[in-house]
């Protein structure tokens, strides 16, 4: 029994891992992914799970002084929203990912992985 849940433990990580942000979004409409790239923020959210003035809170987050100096977004053709962000100076972080994603409590968890 411990050997079959390790198993599947390990091709839900897999599967994960080879799933693209956009994939996962559209799954999971509580989780998305900021993308920081030279200083703008980029990525898509499902309005399923976050409005835009929620998502904009997420995403500022990523900024020091926790404001945006600019904002915009798009409606997909998949459902998704692309939206695009800059910081009034540079980001917290470098380039890299910061996954957001709300819990079934209400509560954000964040991970950033930087390259």
């Amino acid at each position: 029994m411990q050997i079959k849940f390790l198993t599947s433990l390990a091709l839900v990580g897999l599967v994960t891992a080879c799933s693209s942000s956009e994939d996962i979004s559209l799954s999971n409409p509580s989780y998305f992914l900021v993308k920081v790239t030279n200083g703008a923020l980029s990525g898509q959210y499902n309005p399923a799970g976050y409005s835009s003035q929620i998502a904009q809170k997420q995403i500022k987050g990523a900024c020091k002084g926790n404001t945006l100096a600019s904002y915009g977004e798009q409606t997909q053709p998949n459902g998704l929203v692309a939206f695009n962000a800059t910081c009034p100076g540079d980001p917290i972080f470098g380039n890299g990912n910061i996954e957001i994603e709300r819990n079934p409590e209400g509560n954000y968890w964040f991970e950033a992985t930087g390259y």
